[in-house]
């Protein structure tokens, strides 16, 4: 991968893992669909 390659990171507790499901309109998930292929939207949410 490119190290100069653009990453949102996502990181935060359970509504952060959470946010990421597309089925239940995440807003992470939406965020991952707005930035593709110009972002790497990482999850790290922990519950």
């Amino acid at each position: 991968m490119n190290p100069l390659y653009n990453q949102i990171v996502l990181f935060g507790d359970s509504i952060t893992q959470y946010g990421h499901d597309p089925e239940n309109n995440g807003w992470g998930a939406a965020l991952q669909s707005s930035y593709v292929r110009k972002f790497e939207v990482l999850n790290r949410g922990f519950s």
